[in-house]
């Protein structure tokens, strides 16, 4: 999970993904995504260990339980946690 300040999202605290990557409507990722830039850049990454290939994250499950003060959290903001792959 991002630490705050460190996503540059206003609105939110933090992000967290347990899930990386995604497959869109043709069973490749959308060629408007922001997110396959991001992770593809960062490819072998402990974040992005596949780019943007869906990648569950169990690790990260207990993360959002872990804070100590309420927080805003984006949930999936380098996924499509509704894609019909997950």
């Amino acid at each position: 999970m991002n630490r705050q300040g460190k996503n540059g999202i206003e609105w939110c605290d933090f992000t967290w993904s347990p899930y990386t990557g995604c497959l869109g409507p043709n069973g490749t990722p959308c060629s408007w995504c922001y997110a396959k830039r991001i992770a593809e850049r960062f490819r072998g990454s402990k974040a992005f260990p596949n780019g943007f290939a869906p990648t569950w994250h169990p690790e990260r499950l207990d993360e959002p339980r872990r804070r100590k003060t309420p927080s805003r959290i984006f949930c999936g903001s380098i996924t499509d946690l509704f894609g019909e792959w997950v």
